[in-house]
């Protein structure tokens, strides 16, 4: 099954003249874990653990994981056709470095843009540079092959409250807003779950053990703009964006709502946390501040209502623990 699904891969590489194609574990938001929707590299190799990389071409296939998953990936590849690199291991050579030993010139490397960072990209359009090769930005291909693919997760949002979270959306706004003006900065470009979740105070289950809805936002100086699946939009979550100065717009709305936002302006943006996809979108702005973003920073500090809520969830998990001993 494997092979087939990887032949039918190959059939639409040699049409888009793509000679190398990328496939990592990540969604379009960096998550170390993912919904069902994002699961193409499990889908093209089989393998199911929760980091590695693909990379595929004409005559094979390779997957790159770490020492967690080294017996589990050697029983999930057995005759799949997909060579197994065991990363951290002696005389085996990284992905960058297969790529460089391996990709000549005039040939096409390429992946899904918006499922790799822009930081990796640079270090991808290095090694391309070099060999006198392309790197190329493309559409997810596996939507192609894919027959049965799972929807994308769209489940309920719930709105945290102050007794939750220890403080109101429009209170974190202006925190992170003075710091964009401390830099210099008219907008700020979020895309991982996890400051989303955080500066928003909003929840959900699109994550599988991760309280996280899909979302992108954009930070200006007088207005936020929060991308959600229009499937999560209810009265409750207009109201409360009404309520705090916060639009919302349609999640696939991003790409072409920063193109005309970011014009003329300074972007903060970090290239490690942001999409190669949504940093390409920047070239048109005045200028880009690649710096971790002052969401991650400030969400790391927990409020004292933060805290309380951590010591209760301990306990909770402490009582759960201990039955689950006893029994």
């Amino acid at each position: 099954m494997i092979k087939d699904r990887l032949d039918l891969l190959r059939q639409v590489m040699k049409r888009e003249k793509i000679d190398y194609y990328l496939v990592p574990t990540e969604d379009p938001h960096g998550s170390e874990y993912v919904g069902e929707y994002y699961k193409c590299r499990e889908y093209l190799t089989g393998f199911t653990g929760s980091a590695g990389t693909a990379l595929i071409w004409q005559e094979g296939a390779g997957l790159w994981t770490d020492a967690r998953y080294h017996i589990q990936a050697g029983q999930q590849l057995s005759g799949s056709g997909v060579t197994l690199f065991r990363d951290g291991e002696e005389n085996v050579p990284t992905l960058y470095q297969y790529l460089e030993s391996h990709l000549m010139a005039g040939q096409c490397l390429a992946a899904d843009g918006s499922l790799i960072s822009a930081d990796t990209a640079q270090r991808l359009q290095e090694i391309t540079a070099a060999k006198g090769a392309l790197l190329k930005s493309c559409d997810d291909l596996t939507k192609e092959i894919w027959a049965d693919r799972p929807a994308r997760s769209a489940e309920p949002l719930t709105l945290l409250t102050p007794e939750i979270s220890g403080m109101e959306v429009g209170e974190k706004l202006g925190i992170i807003r003075r710091k964009m003006e401390e830099k210099g900065a008219d907008l700020l470009v979020l895309s991982s779950l996890d400051e989303i979740g955080w500066l928003f105070n909003i929840r959900s289950k699109d994550i599988p053990l991760s309280l996280l809805a899909l979302a992108y936002a954009v930070v200006e100086r007088e207005s936020a703009v929060l991308y959600l699946q229009k499937k999560v939009w209810n009265e409750q979550l207009l109201a409360w964006a009404a309520k705090n100065q916060i639009e919302i717009d349609d999640y696939e709305m991003i790409y072409q709502d920063l193109s005309r936002r970011v014009q003329g302006r300074r972007v903060w943006a970090d290239r490690e946390r942001v999409n190669w996809k949504l940093f390409a979108l920047l070239e048109n702005a005045e200028g880009v501040i690649d710096e971790m973003s002052p969401v991650e920073i400030k969400k790391a500090v927990k409020n004292k209502t933060e805290q309380m809520n951590f010591r209760r969830a301990h306990e909770k998990d402490a009582a759960a623990v201990t039955r689950f001993l006893f029994w």
